[in-house]
């Protein structure tokens, strides 16, 4: 795969199932200066074992064209090894993570 393309996310909303994920999402999008995925809830994009330039540049066009943070969650990120290292892979050097743990 072409290394120069690379996932627009610049940062990832990393936590397991009930949590308050959907509620941080959704205040974040009130934030004039980020955005996140649109229309898919958690695309679970990472947890793919075959990623192809194809699919990241589908997965590209889900974030509107804007000079925005793009921020993407997807629970079932936290307990995936592979979504780790895909995030790695094919990720910008700097992404961030939110993590949020509860009782």
């Amino acid at each position: 795969m072409n290394q120069s393309i690379i996932a627009k996310t610049d940062f990832f909303i990393y936590c397991p199932a009930k949590t308050g994920s959907s509620s941080l999402i959704h205040l974040l999008n009130r934030h004039p200066e980020i955005n996140s995925i649109v229309g898919i809830k958690e695309p679970q994009f990472f947890r793919d074992t075959n990623i192809t330039e194809t699919k990241l540049m589908d997965y590209n066009t889900k974030f509107p064209l804007t000079n925005k943070l793009t921020c993407e969650k997807s629970t079932g990120y936290f307990p995936s090894p592979i979504a780790i290292q895909n995030i790695k892979q094919y990720c910008k050097p700097n992404v961030k993570f939110i993590t949020i743990l509860r009782n």
